[in-house]
């Protein structure tokens, strides 16, 4: 992510990369260089604050390697942010490429270790911040699915038909 980050700061001075929640970024600092100050590694925050850093945000970026269900992928839907995410299990049962996100496809490096083609990831990130149609596409229709799949309310209500159906069948 930084170094595709890096090809879009290279070009446009304002942009700036916020990865929010825990990590290890003593280990990617030096792949920022010469980009350090454009890169803010925020750490655990309060659900109050990562809402406010998602009201800042232009897009969010989901680059896992592996995932179940997403609440990360849930709030981003539900703050209105057009979406980059990685086609992992997990986020592929919850995105459609080119309909409510775009998707990076990811692949074995010659280590055996799984990554993303860096020119992949900042080509789709660049369609995000300046194709706007897409985005604005992007964003409602994830915002739609969210409204209509992750609610509170409908995310209940599916449990307890679950559980009404596992109960019944005893």
């Amino acid at each position: 992510m930084i170094k595709a980050f890096k090809s879009l700061a290279d070009e446009n001075n304002n942009c700036r990369l916020i990865v929010l929640g825990s990590g290890m970024p003593l280990e990617y600092l030096s792949e920022a260089n010469p980009h350090w100050s454009k890169i803010i590694f925020t750490g655990n925050l309060s659900n109050k604050l990562v809402t406010e850093f998602y009201q800042l945000s232009d897009v969010g970026v989901i680059p896992s390697l592996h995932e179940q269900c997403s609440f990360t992928a849930i709030e981003m839907r539900l703050n209105r942010l057009p979406i980059l995410t990685s086609a992992v299990d997990g986020l592929d049962e919850m995105f459609t490429h080119n309909y409510d996100c775009l998707k990076l496809d990811n692949f074995l490096d010659g280590s055996g270790i799984r990554t993303f083609d860096v020119k992949d990831f900042s080509d789709k990130l660049r369609l995000l911040l300046y194709e706007k149609t897409l985005a604005k596409k992007v964003m409602a229709n994830s915002y739609k699915v969210g409204v209509n799949k992750y609610t509170e309310d409908v995310m209940w209500k599916n449990y307890e038909n679950l559980f009404d159906k596992i109960f019944q069948s005893k």
